[in-house]
């Protein structure tokens, strides 16, 4: 299989900086398209246009709908998409003839191999930007404790700011818990972009009085590889379900009291957490990029 990346436009220390599979490329008559600029890029559709095969690994989704318009048209270039949004997918597959199927975020394993995970001095951490009030009041429950609030974006409330993926994985593998919000603020603007493109059909927009649309986070992933308990704000969509399982892999959280709870619970009694954390340690192994590859070679019968 043929791997195209292009990284520009994107982030350049986030997890999918890491896959490093274009090592395997090989000639094939499939391509696997990596970062959301090679999906776009006319010189590289044109050069591959007459291939069988034509992949698209999409991590941006929902959130891709917000920012264009012609995401739909974008996305008939490709014979199969891997998304990390069930409801894109389910959108692509009721108007298209591409092949869409859903996983959560891959991770390389390598990146983790040097964390220590069994070191736990923070109660908990939170890793993203604040973007909103329900953030801000989130965060102020983990920081009754000893805790990191991490981001690419100053705040007030930003323990470590810009800090390197390694470094955040080695925080987040000396944290007990880890918060979770599998969404993403949505914007009056953003309403009315949604609104004027007419994606009613789209499940990631059908509930836009809450104000946020489903976002599966690489953090969820991370937390599991690092033995965080992932501490989960339970949602009208409840995205991470479509892989893993609460009381097993992860816990749901609804009220901040109830986080409080869980935090300080986890804190005092991380041993008793055990089944949790090792299961979903087991669980996201079938999610290192290699064994993501290894699928999508199989699905297209490389």
């Amino acid at each position: 299989m043929i791997v195209v990346n292009t990284t520009s436009g994107e982030y350049s220390d986030v997890i999918n900086s890491y896959y490093d599979i274009e090592k395997f490329s090989e000639e094939s008559n499939s391509v696997l398209f990596l970062g959301y600029t090679t999906s776009r890029c006319d010189e590289t559709r044109s050069k591959y246009l007459n291939y069988k095969n034509r992949i698209y690994l999409n991590l941006e989704s929902p959130c891709s709908f917000c920012s264009t318009s012609s995401f739909e048209e974008e996305s008939r270039y490709f014979t199969h998409t891997y998304t990390i949004c069930p409801y894109t997918a389910d959108w692509i597959s009721s108007r298209t003839s591409i092949v869409a199927k859903t996983i959560p975020f891959p991770y390389n394993e390598d990146c983790f191999s040097s964390i220590l995970k069994d070191m736990k001095i923070l109660s908990s951490m939170y890793m993203g930007t604040i973007m909103c009030k329900e953030h801000e009041d989130m965060v102020r429950v983990i920081k009754k404790r000893p805790h990191s609030i991490c981001s690419l974006y100053p705040h007030p409330l930003v323990t470590d700011y810009n800090i390197s993926s390694h470094q955040k994985w080695m925080m987040l593998g000396s944290s007990k818990s880890s918060v979770i919000m599998n969404m993403c603020p949505v914007t009056e603007q953003h309403k009315s972009w949604i609104a004027k493109n007419d994606l009613s059909s789209h499940v990631a927009f059908n509930n836009l009085d809450y104000n946020f649309m489903p976002q599966f986070k690489p953090r969820t992933i991370e937390s599991m590889v690092c033995k965080a308990v992932c501490l989960v704000k339970k949602d009208p969509w409840n995205v991470i379900e479509n892989w893993f399982e609460p009381d097993k892999h992860f816990l749901y959280w609804e009220t901040y009291e109830e986080l409080d709870s869980l935090i300080e619970n986890i804190d005092s009694n991380y041993e008793d957490y055990s089944d949790i954390i090792n299961n979903a340690y087991e669980e996201v192994k079938k999610y290192e990029i290699l064994n993501i590859f290894e699928r999508i070679k199989g699905d297209v019968g490389e």
